[in-house]
């Protein structure tokens, strides 16, 4: 007779599992903490003084859906320039790292429209992170010579750049659907 797995067990396959993924995850959260003591640094006295505006100040007046959409965007942008620059084979594990909060930031867009853009672009993403991959294995496997690291370089150096791209107009788009903007918060501190 079988015993059902404990919920020890099941945590513990699913991390097993996850485990290619870990220093994906590891690069997100480590420049997420470094962007963020950034833009903490840059905004100090931009805005409005209140300690406690500072990190919440990134997120003022964004729907629960732009902050979905925020986040996101900055996942994607991460995994992309980590996988890139990481110069391994990447396996299915990874292309669901990029693929998950891609599909889940358009399907949070507002519009049939915005969403299918949104996984247009993220198609173009992917493919482009396919071709670099292709290459990529090809140089491991095969000991390609020096015009396919200057392919691989060339090819990486503009995903990274399209990626950046794609990430800058998306939070202009979020930004441009707040309820609330900057130059409103300044003069409601002023008086």
């Amino acid at each position: 007779m079988k015993h059902p797995m404990s919920i020890i067990e099941v945590f513990l396959r699913v991390l097993s599992q996850l485990k290619p993924m870990l220093p994906g995850m590891i690069a997100a959260a480590a420049a997420t903490m470094i962007a963020l003591a950034v833009l903490m640094a840059l905004s100090k006295n931009v805005w409005v003084e209140e300690r406690r505006f500072q990190i919440s100040g990134l997120f003022f007046g964004l729907t629960a859906r732009g902050s979905l959409r925020l986040a996101c965007a900055w996942l994607k942008l991460i995994f992309m320039i980590v996988f890139i620059i990481g110069f391994r084979k990447l396996s299915v594990i990874n292309y669901l790292m990029l693929l998950i909060p891609g599909i889940t930031g358009s399907l949070s867009d507002k519009g049939i429209f915005a969403s299918l853009s949104q996984l247009f672009w993220l198609l173009l993403q992917f493919a482009g992170l396919l071709s670099v991959n292709l290459i990529c294995g090809y140089i491991r496997d095969m000991a390609g010579g020096a015009g396919f690291i200057l392919l691989y370089i060339a090819m990486g150096l503009f995903l990274a750049l399209f990626s950046i791209y794609l990430f800058l107009n998306e939070v202009n788009t979020i930004s441009v659907q707040r309820d609330v903007d900057a130059e409103q918060i300044w003069n409601q501190s002023a008086e």
